[in-house]
């Protein structure tokens, strides 16, 4: 599986702004929560409803 980070057709990138603003350790969670999905395993994700 491929993630890419979406930008809005006026070239916004929400997830990037929200993910520059984190601490250091932060970050790094959310990018081994992203490789984890990215290689399939999704036991630690929970559906947050209206198709996200």
């Amino acid at each position: 599986m491929i993630i890419e980070e979406y930008t809005d057709a006026s070239g916004r990138n929400l997830f990037r702004r929200s993910f520059d603003r984190l601490d250091d350790r932060s970050q790094a969670r959310v990018i081994a929560g992203i490789a984890r999905i990215e290689l399939g395993n999704f036991a630690n994700t929970r559906n947050l409803g209206g198709g996200l």
